[in-house]
């Protein structure tokens, strides 16, 4: 009991200037998010107490800056104990090709501690925050719900307002999908080994067999035709062909070129030679 109320007073004085300089940083960085994912390991919506005392990236935010270009945040929460272990949250920024899962024990200005309870919940195009007896709400405005890339579709066309990506970032050094970026990609099991940003492409979007998957295809940044030389062939699938050997042979039928170019097999990818 006496525990308990040793606590709540120490979340009752902790300045709210942590707070308020952590949500206000945050706050501009995250309205310009374009994809935030998170640890399928951790549940969202309820309390966070497992594994205890241990560090776990929560969340990945990849925001735009005012030229388009991409950049990571990692949001990291250290998971309190029974061992009178305070939890601490913190945001460490990484390049965006930086895999968060390497940079848990890095130490960042961007923290709040000590945390005794947090959760978060991301729901449609807002994202919430819930530390101690505080709660953070975050607008996310570029975020694409419900993404259905189409072949030839155009970045602009899956935001809140076509053609309008907002950000209030002033950053420099970032990350820019360019053409024949690949921005989404599977292995042969299926499972997404590139997450998808393809509405991030500048132009137009093609897609390639370059795995076993038969119901999903590698995605390129790629405003050209399918079936040209050099490019990737044309999809047929396997449904439509009623093939079911493998795709990455000579004369593949899962994919068709423009006469007289022929289907080849390079690297793994139905190519036109």
């Amino acid at each position: 009991m006496f525990k308990h109320k040793v606590i709540l007073l120490i979340l009752l004085v902790l300045p709210l200037s942590a707070y308020a300089s952590f949500f206000d940083i945050t706050q501009k960085r995250w309205a310009s998010s374009a994809q935030i994912l998170t640890n399928k390991n951790i549940p969202s919506t309820q309390n966070i107490t497992e594994p205890a005392g241990t560090y776990q990236q929560i969340l990945e935010i990849i925001y735009q800056d005012r030229s388009f270009n991409l950049h990571k945040d990692c949001l990291i929460y250290k998971i309190p104990s029974k061992l009178n272990v305070e939890g601490l949250l913190k945001v460490i920024s990484v390049n965006y090709h930086v895999p968060c899962e390497s940079v848990l024990m890095l130490k960042t200005k961007l923290t709040v501690s000590p945390v005794y309870n947090f959760s978060y919940e991301l729901k449609k195009r807002k994202l919430l925050l819930s530390i101690d007896t505080k709660k953070f709400e975050y607008d996310l405005f570029n975020v694409v719900l419900n993404q259905k890339d189409k072949l030839y579709g155009h970045s602009g066309t899956h935001f809140t307002q076509p053609g309008i990506s907002i950000s209030f970032v002033d950053k420099k050094d970032g990350y820019k999908l360019k053409e024949r970026d690949i921005c989404f990609d599977v292995d042969d099991k299926c499972k997404i080994v590139q997450k998808d940003l393809c509405h991030l492409c500048p132009g137009k979007i093609l897609e390639s067999v370059a795995s076993t998957c038969p119901s999903r295809y590698r995605r390129y940044c790629l405003s050209a035709t399918c079936g040209t030389k050099g490019l990737p062939a044309c999809i047929r699938g396997h449904k439509a062909s009623g093939y079911k050997g493998n795709y990455c042979i000579p004369g593949s039928p899962i994919g068709f070129c423009k006469k007289p170019l022929k289907v080849f097999c390079e690297n793994g990818e139905l190519i036109c030679r």
